[in-house]
């Protein structure tokens, strides 16, 4: 039987989900008229998901948001610890099938292992595809792997797929490196599985403007229309002298820096006149600071270039430690990270 739906699973968070998503959907609106989007387990219900949103949006689904998904993990956990996983299959398989026999094709993304209960013993995402009848797409995370780990993971989790009644459809093993992908390249030769080595695009992973401003809560004071999509390759704390923190700027960092530092504000606008220092990307002030008046008159008066400036309610410490834990994440508007994906 022709199947009518695809199932994209990831372990783990950061992996490119999301880009296998897109790749599939590409294809897919491509060659079929009425496409539909499905994620039976989101991480809360009252937020919406980022993931559905971009899907919608950029491949203008004829669906509502409600339709796109199931249940919460919060409710997903509490049925399965009072037993009720049978139940819970049945609820998932009522909407999945409504959608099925309303479009061609149901693209289907699941939760993130790491996002679920580590009491839960088996693997969700490949019983609800098993109970879909969905072909299935994992998605390996090659990054903090070498080469034989990656390889394994593969072994396993296809076993594991197979041992769960699933039709497997793909492995991708992503953001690879040109030496991991060399040895996985000789291990899965004639391998029965198909599988696709994609190799790290490091731009992908980099923080944006957008990011920092979502997950900090940040107020922008200075931000230019473009600039939620500026990449950030590098976070700095402007804790030592003038003269001494010149040193140590990079391409692209975002420096934190206490607004009443006024000497180190304005050698970072003026580094933009400079072909002796790099451009950083944004400054970002603790304790929810702004800056002086008189600085501020200076410059957003110099049209020709600019830094964007947020401010964020923590301290500096905790600041840096929220950007060193929080992931990138693609939108609407980050053209060039969807070029480079696809």
């Amino acid at each position: 039987m022709k199947t009518k739906s695809l199932f994209i699973s990831a372990q783990e968070v950061n992996a490119g989900m999301l880009f296998i998503t897109m790749g599939m959907m590409e294809i897919l609106k491509r060659n079929l008229h009425r496409v539909a989007f499905f994620r039976p387990i989101i991480s809360k219900k009252d937020k919406r998901d980022g993931d559905i949103d971009f899907i919608l949006s950029r491949y203008g689904l004829d669906m509502d948001y409600e339709d796109c998904f199931g249940f919460d993990t919060e409710y997903v956990e509490n049925m399965i610890a009072s037993n009720k996983t049978n139940q819970l299959i049945n609820e998932l398989m009522h909407k999945f099938k409504k959608l099925e026999n309303k479009y061609d094709f149901v693209l289907c993304e699941g939760i993130r292992r790491s996002f679920l209960s580590s009491n839960i013993t088996f693997d969700v995402n490949m019983k609800i595809a098993q109970n879909f009848g969905s072909s299935y797409i994992n998605v390996i995370n090659a990054k903090e792997e070498n080469a034989q780990e990656v390889y394994e993971s593969v072994l396993i989790e296809n076993a594991t797929l197979m041992s769960q009644g699933c039709t497997h459809f793909a492995t991708f093993i992503n953001r690879l490196d040109d030496k991991k992908r060399q040895v996985l390249e000789k291990k899965l030769q004639g391998y029965d599985y198909t599988t696709y080595l994609l190799n790290e695009v490091e731009e992908l992973s980099l923080l944006s403007i957008g990011d920092v401003i979502e997950s900090l809560g940040a107020v922008p004071i200075l931000l230019g229309d473009n600039d939620h999509t500026r990449s950030i390759r590098g976070v700095k704390v402007a804790a030592l002298s003038l003269d001494n923190f010149l040193n140590h700027i990079e391409e692209d960092d975002l420096v934190i820096v206490p607004a009443d530092r006024s000497e180190i504000i304005l050698v970072l606008f003026g580094s933009l006149y400079s072909s002796a220092y790099p451009n950083i990307s944004a400054i970002i002030f603790p304790f929810s600071m702004v800056a002086h008046p008189n600085i501020q008159k200076l410059i957003s008066g110099l049209n020709k270039f600019n830094i964007p400036i947020l401010s964020v309610p923590y301290d500096t410490y905790q600041t840096a430690k929220i950007l060193s834990e929080i992931h990138s994440r693609i939108r609407v508007n980050s053209h060039r990270k969807i070029a480079l994906s696809l």
